[in-house]
């Protein structure tokens, strides 16, 4: 996979009862999804998902040139 991600983003499925949210991560070669953690509502879900989606969009940086 190539080094530098384009896009993070986060999905909040529900799974068994329980919210999982996953972390997309997208880069120029290909897609990485990682199971983060389940919460038992899905509002705690959607909370940790927009903390966790900010956490990593911090860590693309931005393309020069435009």
């Amino acid at each position: 996979m190539s080094e530098d991600p384009i896009l993070a983003q986060c999905e909040v499925l529900l799974e068994n009862g329980a919210w999982t949210v996953y972390l997309e991560v997208w880069f120029v070669d290909g897609i990485e999804r990682k199971r983060i953690d389940s919460y038992p509502s899905e509002h705690k879900a959607r909370i940790a998902a927009r903390w966790i989606a900010w956490a990593a969009r911090r860590q693309i940086s931005t393309p020069t040139g435009l």
